[in-house]
């Protein structure tokens, strides 16, 4: 049996010579994809950026011509997408380029994906057919509904100072990328400062509410004062503000001590994507209002220096309040167990979540351009690549996805996290051509890809 090991292109062989022919004629060169490249950040319903571009620069011998899917559906030039009659055509092929415009992602509470999915270049000549993929991700920073824009009324809430207040952001719909926040607006729309953030008694939960712990009355003045606050959906630098949401009036006065109860939990099993920016945040209800302490692996997170800003853990950073605890850049050493405790007076409430980080694929080892295996001999090659979450493994011949196995081809899963190996028990001419290894996490997908050439058997 001919095992290959490839170690970043270098290939070692344990039986007969089954590799490069100099005897061979020479057939052309398959196809490669160099460079499969998205030009811009598609973002539903911004102008400028309501479109997608994709460049795919390919290379081959004879010159591959150049062909475009989504999620394995073929784009053809001038005609609707998937053959759907009365469909405008969004799309547009100008030579190694893909343009889709009014583009559309998915929102919250919507399972249609719509633009968002698997885009693969597609490369072929006489000699074999390959492809690279991109899964991409189109951003939706929604919007408020009819009532709750920015130029409606104002809402006016009545508290009740020494208790508790949560208010929710005003009807929307957000999609993949958006954030919400809280601020002061001013009338050119433009954001004077961020809230909560400096109060300790202040805090935003997962969902978007804004909850005051206890409701103070100089938060009844200070909302009279700057007009009200805002909620803001975030995507990529795009903002777009509700009406105010103002405290006008105290309802009553009722003031009681309370120990802390969590609202805003950390979520037990967290995942940041790697090189991101990352924000947990604890806050509870109760009066006094309640102090917060995090730790980190065990270990308190404190400044280096008292009352300075930098944390004793790279790229740690609290807001004012200490109630977000951001991690600038996520890295792989981000990950771990997180704990936030607040506490008062009359007791102390904890909340615990595990943060792991997410990264693309990346093979560890590579193909070489193309491999020569003698007529019925056995032989295998493997595929393996890390990431997290870990990949699953595609393999095609001659761009035709490989579903079915049989006595003479078949491959391997993932399930010991080491890649797949794709094995010729008799390899034959049919099984002459491109062969390409898709690994794919929900961070990236990647592909590479090598030429297998059978030879017929020399004569005795």
């Amino acid at each position: 049996m001919i095992i290959l090991m490839l170690t970043c292109g270098v290939f070692l062989l344990f039986h007969n010579s089954v590799c490069q022919d100099t005897n061979a004629v020479p057939r052309g060169l398959p196809p490669r994809i160099r460079q499969l490249s998205l030009l811009n950040t598609p973002i539903e319903n911004v102008p400028g950026s309501d479109f997608l571009t994709l460049e795919c620069i390919a290379s081959g011998n004879p010159e591959p011509t150049i062909e475009w899917s989504f999620n394995n559906v073929k784009f053809i030039p001038n005609k609707t997408f998937n053959g759907i009659i009365g469909s405008p055509i969004r799309h547009k092929i100008q030579g190694s380029i893909l343009t889709i415009t009014n583009i559309k992602g998915k929102s919250d509470g919507d399972a249609n994906l719509y633009d968002t999915g698997r885009y693969r270049c597609i490369a072929t000549n006489e000699i074999g057919i390959v492809f690279d993929e991109i899964f991409i991700n189109v951003r939706v920073i929604g919007a408020f509904r009819p009532g709750f824009q920015y130029e409606n009324e104002p809402n006016y809430i009545r508290p009740l100072i020494g208790q508790k207040l949560i208010i929710p952001c005003p009807n929307h719909k957000k999609g993949y990328g958006s954030s919400i926040r809280w601020g002061i607006v001013s009338s050119e729309r433009k954001i004077d400062y961020w809230y909560p953030g400096y109060y300790p008694h202040v805090f935003q939960t997962s969902s978007g509410s804004l909850v005051y712990s206890v409701v103070l009355e100089n938060d009844i003045k200070e909302s009279l004062s700057n007009g009200g606050l805002r909620c803001i959906l975030i995507n990529n630098g795009y903002t777009i503000f509700s009406n105010q949401q103002v405290l006008y009036e105290a309802y009553d006065i009722k003031q009681e001590k309370r120990k802390p109860e969590l609202l805003a939990l950390l979520d037990p099993e967290m995942i940041a994507p790697i090189n991101s920016t990352y924000s947990m945040i604890c806050g509870a209800l109760g009066d006094p209002v309640p102090t917060y302490r995090w730790e980190y692996q065990g270990v308190e997170i404190v400044p280096l220096r008292p009352g300075g800003n930098k944390l004793n853990f790279e790229f740690f950073e609290f807001l004012p309040n200490r109630l977000e605890l951001r991690i600038s850049r996520v890295t792989q050493y981000s990950g771990g167990t997180f704990k936030c405790y607040a506490s008062n007076e009359l007791g102390e409430a904890s909340t615990i979540g595990q943060l792991s980080v997410a990264y693309p694929p990346v093979f560890n080892t590579f193909f070489p351009n193309e491999i020569n295996v003698p007529y019925g001999k056995a032989f295998e090659i493997r595929c393996n690549a890390t990431g997290f979450p870990f990949p699953n493994f595609e393999w095609y011949h001659n761009g035709t996805k490989l579903t079915m196995k049989d006595a003479r081809r078949s491959w391997t899963d993932n399930k010991d996290k080491h890649g797949s190996v794709l094995s010729f028990t008799q390899i034959s001419f049919i099984h002459e051509g491109v062969y390409i290894c898709v690994a794919i996490n929900s961070q990236d997908t990647i592909t590479q890809s090598t030429f297998i050439r059978v030879q017929g058997m020399a004569p005795l």
